[in-house]
């Protein structure tokens, strides 16, 4: 544990309280989102977690600076109004990641309200307008107008620049970004309609215009297609073959080098419980996809212990169902023994939580008719979760 780790956690869930009182879409985004202490980050920042959502990193000796109650709430809501705006995942599509940090903080630290910010101490985390009198910025303006701003100022006199932990441009693809966002704003939309109208009075065209846009009338389904493919290529070995048809980039030469990603990929079906046909249907026809794509494929039938399992050679398995009991252990235990690169488990989710604890990456495929996001039985299951809509 490290030093002043629980003080930190602690002094920031009564932050999260005191916020509560006065700006409450800000506090329940706070409660809303995992908190973990990090001291190998300067200061505090958001990260993206393996199942694409943020998580509020936070240097306990950082936070531990910071004496007054009102700063550290100002602290809180700078980072809350960055995810509202979608800083952290905006900031990749600018060429100048450094002038857009600085931008971002231009826009967020302007709706800080009557909370106060940290000395800057020579760091521009906590940059305001009056900052840079010489450029004579406008209140209330986009990322983008202090962005092309601060880059043309910084043609003649460069501007320092530097900022917390958020997502690298190269560590997310545009699919994880887009997972990443959708989750985001399911977690909005839960927000948004508690959200008083008195309460928007108090913040602004603005604020509520963020709000607004990340919150749609209807909860946005997330597309489990697209997050089986995502998470399968992620746990891809590059596989170097040499090919006569190919000739090298580099030399001109034969026999150049063909690049292809590869993985074993355990699939286990519950036989145990109802899963629905359609489910099922949908369900492999994605896995033929992956297996066309390259990856070694085995099925797995199980209910309370392993019936059979054999190689997917692109026949699709009979759909079998009903045969008795579940327990998860057997197929997860089986594909630790196999050395497996990831195990995707189709099931209704009904059953108790499994004890056997394995490294490998698990891919829960919950039928559609299978146990809710909101039930405890679903938070147990250890690893990714997708719920497979129609």
């Amino acid at each position: 544990m490290l030093p002043n780790a629980d003080k930190t956690l602690q002094q920031i869930t009564k932050a999260g309280i005191q916020l509560l009182l006065e700006e409450p879409f800000f506090a329940h985004l706070l409660s809303g989102l995992p908190r973990q202490v990090d001291d190998q980050i300067p200061t505090i920042g958001w990260a993206i977690q393996e199942d694409y959502t943020f998580v509020l990193q936070i240097n306990p000796a950082f936070w531990q600076q910071i004496a007054d109650p009102l700063t550290q709430i100002g602290v809180l809501k700078h980072e809350l109004l960055h995810l509202l705006f979608l800083h952290p995942l905006r900031k990749m599509s600018f060429s100048k990641p450094n002038y857009f940090d600085l931008a971002a903080d231009l826009v967020v630290n302007q709706y800080i309200g009557s909370y106060t910010l940290p000395d800057q101490s020579g760091e521009n985390t906590y940059v305001q307008l009056s900052d840079f009198p010489e450029l004579d910025l406008l209140p209330h303006q986009t990322v983008e107008y202090y962005y092309e701003a601060l880059l043309a100022a910084s043609a003649e006199n460069p501007i320092p620049t530097q900022h917390q932990n958020w997502p690298k441009p190269d560590e997310l693809s545009s699919p994880e970004r887009e997972v990443a966002t959708i989750n985001l704003k399911r977690l909005m939309h839960q927000l948004a309609q508690q959200i008083s109208e008195q309460e928007k009075e108090r913040y602004g065209d603005t604020i509520v215009a963020a709000i607004l846009h990340l919150a749609p009338a209807k909860n946005p389904g997330i597309n489990w297609r697209r997050l089986l493919r995502l998470y399968a290529n992620s746990s891809s070995k590059t596989q170097v073959k040499s090919t006569i048809r190919r000739p090298s980039k580099r030399y001109g030469t034969v026999p150049g080098i063909r690049i292809r990603r590869k993985s074993k990929v355990i699939v286990a079906i519950d036989t145990s419980g109802s899963l629905t046909q359609r489910a099922f249907q949908a369900f492999f026809g994605e896995i033929h996809a992956l297996w066309k794509t390259g990856h070694e494929i085995i099925i797995v039938e199980s209910d309370q212990q392993i019936q059979r399992h054999f190689t997917y050679r692109g026949q699709i398995p009979q759909w079998v169902q009903g045969r008795g009991g579940t327990s998860f252990d057997p197929a997860i235990e089986w594909a630790h023994e196999q050395n497996a690169d990831l195990l995707v488990y189709f099931t209704d989710g009904y059953g108790p939580s499994p004890n056997f604890s394995s490294n490998i990456p698990i891919i829960w495929a919950i039928d559609e008719a299978g146990i809710h996001e909101q039930l405890a039985a679903w938070q147990q299951l250890p690893g990714r979760k997708l719920k497979l809509t129609a």
